[in-house]
């Protein structure tokens, strides 16, 4: 998973329109004009991204999870016939 100043990077990188040179800086000087309020938002934002991509994650583990299980079954019967 990526980290919080990565998140926070990213959602400053969207907005930023200065030169590749000084977007340190930028990214420094706008997360110091942020509240605590602000980094509690983005911290809820980025958690519930995370939740949804994991979301994801267990869906897809599921479903191949099901296929292999489904696969298993046709190869056993297979064997049990070559038995």
């Amino acid at each position: 998973m990526d980290t919080f100043e990565n998140y926070l990077r990213e959602v400053h990188a969207k907005s930023y329109q200065g030169t590749d040179d000084s977007m340190p800086d930028a990214f420094e000087a706008w997360l110091a004009e942020k509240t605590v309020g602000d980094i509690i938002e983005y911290a809820e934002k980025m958690i519930a991204s995370q939740n949804e991509k994991l979301e994801k994650l267990v869906k897809l583990s599921r479903h191949f999870a099901c296929e292999a299980t489904e696969e298993l079954r046709k190869i056993t019967e297979e064997l049990r016939k070559i038995n």
